[in-house]
């Protein structure tokens, strides 16, 4: 089954095509470029587990950050922008305290199962960004149809006469233990042939909670750099419109305390963690191609 569509910023939609592998979870790529229907927790109502009352525009979501040569940087945010929570920004309207952040104006979706592709445009950005995102599904072959897997293959060409520096980045939360409060986040950078990725999961937590487990993004390129365990927007937004390349960071040491009143680790913020690679584009039609692959266990 194959369809098309056009999607602009006043439409709304209520589905969109499954991500994930058979039987291990899923969550929907809908239209507007956002992720929903967050099912890989072992949460109701396909699992046992408690609803998942996260906002789900926090949980992964996609940036492209640029800047033309003479020219002051912008980071563009891969989805037509639903607002609150847009970015990982639940405190306000990202608009009104990052002007320089913005979604796009249209998105083209196609979808054939297992794959869906999405055609980006922005008025202002010098870029043409495509993606197209699939999960393993092979008929006759059930081991490799169940992976816990989704991979977002990235297609971007300058639109520029001038250079153009150019990072693509992916973002997810953290959202082991999302049930309680009486864990300690956990992440870490891996290194692999070709690839880079932080994992991230949570330690002295009820190990009997449906979402106990890991989850992380790999960006399939040995040049990567990641920002692993963020919080507050503020310096982290704001430090990546400064760089070129995204820092390698890790700010664990920030996202867990500790409770008086039983001595024992609490979560006190959020925690998120970004991954991604830089490249600068010469001229018009120059291009360049990236993957990411998100994965939960």
């Amino acid at each position: 089954m194959s369809y098309t569509v056009t999607m602009e910023s006043r439409h709304k939609p209520r589905s969109g095509v499954a991500l994930g592998g058979l039987g291990c979870g899923w969550f929907e790529l809908r239209q507007d470029g956002t992720f929903q229907n967050w099912g890989i927790f072992n949460n109701r109502p396909a699992g046992r587990g408690r609803h998942f009352t996260w906002d789900p525009n926090t949980v992964l979501f996609f940036l492209v950050r640029y800047q033309e040569e003479g020219r002051e940087p912008r980071i563009c945010l891969l989805q037509i922008e639903p607002g609150h929570g847009a970015a990982a920004i639940e405190g306000h309207e990202f608009q009104y305290i990052f002007p320089w952040l913005g979604g796009v104006d249209r998105i083209r979706y196609e979808a054939t199962v297992p794959f869906i592709d999405l055609d980006f445009e922005e008025r202002s950005m010098p870029l043409r960004v495509k993606l197209r995102s699939w999960s393993p599904f092979i008929p006759g072959d059930e081991k490799n149809s169940s992976l816990p897997v989704a991979f977002f293959d990235f297609s971007i060409e300058s639109t520029s006469e001038r250079p153009v520096d150019v990072s693509i980045l992916a973002t997810m939360r953290n959202c082991v233990g999302y049930e309680t409060k009486a864990k300690a986040y956990s992440a870490r950078t891996l290194d692999g042939e070709g690839w880079r990725m932080f994992e991230m999961s949570c330690e002295n937590m009820d190990p009997s909670l449906s979402s106990y487990g890991s989850m992380g993004v790999a960006s399939l390129h040995p040049d990567s750099t990641a920002w692993v365990a963020w919080a507050h927007p503020h310096p982290y937004y704001e430090q990546l419109l400064r760089c070129r390349e995204l820092p390698d960071v890790n700010d664990l040491a920030g996202r867990t305390g500790v409770d008086p009143a039983t001595g024992k680790l609490l979560a006190k913020t959020e925690c998120f963690s970004t991954i991604g690679r830089a490249v600068t584009l010469g001229k018009s039609g120059e291009k360049f191609a990236h993957s990411f692959a998100a994965t939960w266990d």
